[in-house]
């Protein structure tokens, strides 16, 4: 069976394997907020620090929960981005439309600056801080929540992939690369919010 053989029958199976990444994307971003809502509820148990007039005190973003918050920001924005790229031109162009790959080029590389002058203006605006121990708890409990997005991204991966190839027995050379590049990405996302999560915790 030809490449050209083999793209109709992909293209006819693409309408599942978006509705599974959907469906995926869902039930993760649910999960978080789930988490998030209940670890607002447990912290709300606890006695909250008040001022002299009764008011409660919320304490300021940390340098490592501000960064954290700028890398999922950029990084949230640079993925949707690339995947509305893909929505509109289809996966299997990816190394035949120049025009594509270019702009997706474009908009992964153009998310590295954009991090590293956020990253550098928050280091400027806390120029004394020194990492405590809830910032070191804070850091090595974040790969955690990495490892389980990365994880997640690869099980999509997988199962969408021979779900929607299983006919044909071959998968596009263009998902080898998207697969790497996703991953990383995922990674960088599930990182910061491991750190964001993690201020939870600690």
């Amino acid at each position: 069976m030809t490449i050209e053989e083999i793209f109709p029958v992909a293209q006819a199976g693409m309408s599942m394997w978006w509705s599974l990444l959907l469906a995926f994307l869902l039930a993760v971003l649910g999960s978080v907020a789930l988490y998030v809502h209940l670890e607002r509820k447990r912290m709300r148990g606890d006695e909250p620090l008040l001022d002299d007039e009764g008011k409660r005190i919320r304490l300021p973003l940390t340098m490592q929960q501000t960064r954290a918050l700028w890398a999922l920001v950029i990084g949230t924005a640079a993925m949707l981005a690339i995947v509305g790229v893909f929505f509109s031109y289809g996966a299997e162009n990816y190394y035949h439309d120049d025009a594509m790959r270019i702009t997706i080029y474009m908009i992964a590389l153009g998310g590295v600056p954009l991090y590293l002058i956020a990253h550098v203006l928050a280091g400027r605006k806390y120029p004394d801080a020194e990492p405590d121990e809830r910032d070191i708890a804070v850091m090595h409990w974040a790969p955690t929540v990495q490892v389980l997005g990365m994880t997640f991204a690869l099980a999509t991966w997988a199962i969408g992939l021979t779900e929607n190839y299983w006919t044909t027995g071959y998968v596009p050379i263009a998902y080898p690369n998207l697969i790497f590049l996703s991953t990383l990405l995922v990674g960088m996302l599930s990182r910061a919010l491991g750190v964001l999560i993690g201020y939870r915790r600690f």
